[in-house]
């Protein structure tokens, strides 16, 4: 199930950075993202409403950033970090 989750994880980024909108069909409708551990914003978000909460989120506080998948890691059956670049959008 972890390389599993990887490719779902890569296929989420991939179609996040190439249009900017999520795509609810490689997400469990329990998905779970966990913020928990950061130093802002500090919160869990669950679901399909959880993940665009977060994902609106994430937009208004870095509006103009270009967030570029790195490395999928699958830590273990349910958990997979994803390393990411960030770096100004380009304009024009």
């Amino acid at each position: 199930m972890s390389q599993e989750n990887v490719e779902v994880a890569r296929r989420f980024s991939e179609h996040f950075t190439r249009t900017g909108e999520v795509d609810f069909s490689v997400i469990d409708p329990d998905a779970v993202f966990d913020n928990s551990n950061a130093m802002f914003d500090a919160a869990v978000y669950r679901g399909h409403d959880g993940v665009q909460t977060y994902l609106s989120l994430l937009r208004g506080m870095w509006e103009g950033m270009r967030f570029e998948p790195q490395e999928f890691i699958a830590v273990d059956e349910d958990r997979v970090i994803v390393a990411v670049r960030m770096g100004h959008a380009r304009q024009g």
